[in-house]
């Protein structure tokens, strides 16, 4: 899964999309989230979209594939491996 950065403004998601998201951005998010038992709630981790998701300006957000009608809204980020 890619990584991507919101360039500027909201990004919203629906319902039923998969992201994977940091520990810190899943917490507040996570009424709205469908968190896997088995997160440990230090790691981040691969979730779905009970409702829909917003993310502001700066904040990164893993998707399977980035839809089209907001690719002018991310950038891609890379990764290091550890």
């Amino acid at each position: 899964m890619k990584r991507y950065r919101v360039k500027a403004g909201v990004a919203r998601f629906g319902i039923g999309r998969e992201l994977v998201l940091e520990a810190a951005q899943i917490r507040p998010r996570r009424g709205n989230l469908g968190v896997p038992r088995t997160w440990d709630g230090l790691k981040p981790c691969r979730v779905t979209a009970l409702a829909p998701v917003e993310f502001k300006a700066g904040e990164i957000v893993g998707l399977p594939e980035l839809p089209k009608n907001l690719a002018i809204q991310f950038e891609e980020v890379l990764i290091k491996a550890a």
